[in-house]
């Protein structure tokens, strides 16, 4: 996906544009997800998420119950639930529906850049104004995200080093 509203597709040896067969005009595609069963999620810049099952697409809006249709990044977790990272809050799709949260369900702030899964199980959400952990669903606090403050946090990579070696690491910072 392209800031200037392009979709493309390589093998490796050529590219290609793709145009998503979707009706009112052009869409930007911010981010792309294949799901674990082969469906393609698109997060658009205004049209909320289009998936994309073989050659039929649908789409999800807040009318659906998406908490905003500014889409800036899609996670799938380890039991398949979609957390969508939105310009105003979360969502979480479970196949039935969206479940939403915000500010009011404990975000710590509206605008959430990145969603990632920690080795736990947990989500960890990152967002303009600091870093969130969900555990079993609610948001819980945690004192070593709360360093950070409101730090904006735009990107979330899990460390693949053991955790011995992140224990030596946080010894030496110390």
């Amino acid at each position: 996906a392209t800031a200037t509203r392009g979709l493309y597709r390589t093998n490796g040896q050529r590219t290609a544009r793709f145009e998503l067969p979707v009706k009112g005009g052009p869409v930007t595609v911010r981010t792309v997800l294949e799901d674990s069963t082969g469906v393609f999620w698109f997060g658009t810049a205004e049209r909320g998420i289009l998936r994309l099952s073989g050659s039929r697409m649908i789409a999800y809006t807040t009318q659906d119950g998406l908490r905003s249709n500014s889409i800036r990044h899609i996670l799938e977790d380890r039991a398949g639930n979609l957390w969508v990272a939105t310009g105003s809050g979360l969502s979480r799709w479970t196949g039935k529906g969206f479940q939403t949260y915000y500010i009011e369900n404990g975000l710590s702030y509206g605008s959430v850049r990145v969603v990632a899964e920690s080795r736990d199980g947990d989500i960890l959400v990152g967002t303009d104004g600091g870093l969130n952990r969900i555990h079993d669903g609610k948001f819980v606090h945690d004192p070593a995200l709360a360093e950070l403050g409101s730090e904006p946090v735009w990107s979330i990579i899990q460390d693949s080093r053991s955790e011995e070696h992140t224990s030596e690491l946080q010894s030496l910072r110390h």
